[in-house]
């Protein structure tokens, strides 16, 4: 079946994939080789350890089961890749294939609506999306298992199949809780595309399980009360809104202007129109947009500006919506010249954001000027974490060095972009968490101050001194302590 699959991908695509799985493989693993990955490849590396390990969910940096954070139920299925290969670079690798299978899934979505030669020219402009790339070049992250599932969603829509849509419709749902917004909206769409039975189906089971995981299993999961009692990401993102989610979702309804305007409304502007001039506003020309809306208003109202960037991984569901919606608008057009014409502009359009948020954040010298979003983005994923533009291969040849000479069996706190090098410790944290954990209890203390985390907290080393650790070395922004 695999093989009939692939022969219904135009070879050129499949060049076009294997080019993109050499080029963002090598990169991405690149930057993890080099002290480059975050804090988010670690937090999923220490859970997906832990659970392997007899811990199941657990992390570590929360001191709490994982799920009552983020309820990434589906990710129980890359624990045996992970078990054969217990790599980071496994979770890099793997993340770039579920990029190319979203390509290919596009090509057959497309297809089902327009004709093989313009589908090709679609899944070109899908493969230079600087969302695509940038969050194929950042951590390895959960949300994005949901990219391929949300494809085949779509898929399983134009086709009616309507037994594989639901089988693909629960493994959507496992994972991560916010989803069932997504899935609400489709549900919605189906409603009023006259596949009413598959649409309330769907937008039931959609809003019984958010409520059943927000309001019950994760409050439940939450002994710690990571920021907060209940659906933390309510206290530390919208907290501006209301409380609760019932209070956020009260204030959104009756007191729009206010939700809109709380944080500054030119960021939401900016952030839709980066969004959606690459497709010259097309997709809006379809009720097929209508799944994007709660991404939309999730990302824009909250208060953690880096879910507008077009960086953000928390902008990766929407590409899936947005080509499907293009699609669907395309299709609507009977005139052959005009549609031409409309690709023609849609390519150059995408190659200008390609250019602009792909290519040039790379390019020294360039990386104000790209920041058009004025918001807190990260322009240079490459540069993600190393501010002080370290020599790479010094810099990694002197860390992992020095990591190996501690004991395996010495727990450590360390800095995001060399924790995900600790993870399979039975003990290692992050520094990101100290404030919230109020002390220092590992045997080591491992600081890079050039690292976003620390450059945030710059009383590091008087707190560990504090807290009864001495200086065991210091070399540039590296300072390692160890317990008395």
């Amino acid at each position: 079946m695999k093989t009939n699959i692939l022969k219904k991908i135009p070879f050129s695509i499949i060049i076009v994939g294997i080019i993109f799985l050499i080029v963002f493989s090598s990169l991405s693993i690149y930057k993890h080789n080099t002290f480059k990955t975050g804090r988010d490849l670690a937090v999923h590396e220490d859970q997906i350890w832990n659970s392997l390990n007899g811990k199941l969910f657990y992390s570590e940096d929360y001191r709490a089961n994982h799920l009552a954070v983020h309820f990434w139920i589906f990710q129980i299925f890359i624990f045996p890749i992970y078990k054969l290969f217990p790599f980071s670079q496994t979770l890099m690798f793997l993340h770039t294939i579920i990029f190319i299978m979203g390509g290919f899934l596009l090509y057959f979505i497309s297809e089902k609506n327009l004709n093989k030669n313009i589908s090709k020219i679609i899944v070109f402009i899908y493969f230079i999306n600087p969302t695509i790339w940038n969050v194929n070049l950042g951590d390895f992250e959960m949300v994005s298992l949901a990219f391929p599932l949300l494809f085949l969603l779509l898929l399983f829509i134009e086709k009616k199949q309507w037994s594989g849509y639901y089988f693909t419709l629960i493994a959507f749902l496992f994972v991560q809780e916010q989803v069932a917004l997504i899935t609400v909206f489709l549900g919605a769409y189906l409603f009023l595309k006259k596949n009413k039975k598959e649409g309330l189906y769907t937008i039931i089971i959609s809003i019984v399980w958010f409520i059943l995981v927000i309001n019950l299993i994760m409050p439940f999961l939450n002994q710690n009360n990571i920021w907060g009692e209940g659906y933390g990401f309510i206290t530390i993102r919208y907290i501006h809104l209301g409380d609760t989610f019932s209070e956020v979702i009260k204030t959104v309804l009756f007191e729009p202007i206010y939700a809109l305007t709380t944080t500054p409304l030119i960021h939401k502007i900016v952030y839709f129109l980066i969004f959606f001039i690459p497709f010259a506003l097309l997709p809006l020309g379809t009720l097929a947009i209508i799944p994007a809306i709660p991404i939309l208003i999730m990302n824009g109202l909250s208060n953690d500006f880096f879910q507008m960037c077009v960086t953000s991984h928390h902008n990766i569901l929407l590409i899936p919506i947005l080509f499907f919606a293009l699609i669907k608008t395309l299709n609507k057009i009977n005139t052959h010249v005009l549609k031409k014409r409309l690709l023609v502009v849609i390519i150059i359009l995408s190659i200008i954001s390609s250019i602009i948020f792909g290519i040039l954040p790379w390019i020294k010298g360039f990386e104000k000027v790209t920041n058009i979003q004025n918001i807190q983005c990260f322009n240079n994923e490459l540069n993600f974490y190393n501010q002080n533009n370290h020599d790479s291969q010094t810099y990694s040849l002197f860390l992992r060095t020095e990591i190996k000479k501690i004991p395996i069996n010495k727990s450590i706190t360390t800095t995001s972009h060399i924790w995900a090098h600790l993870t399979h410790r039975n003990i290692s944290r992050s520094t990101y968490m100290y404030y919230n954990q109020e002390t220092f209890d590992t045997d080591f203390l491992l600081f890079d101050f050039s690292d976003l985390d620390s450059l945030y907290k710059p009383n590091l080393s008087s707190e560990a001194i504090k807290s009864g650790y001495t200086l065991v070395w210091k070399k540039e922004s590296l300072e390692l302590f160890e317990k008395k």
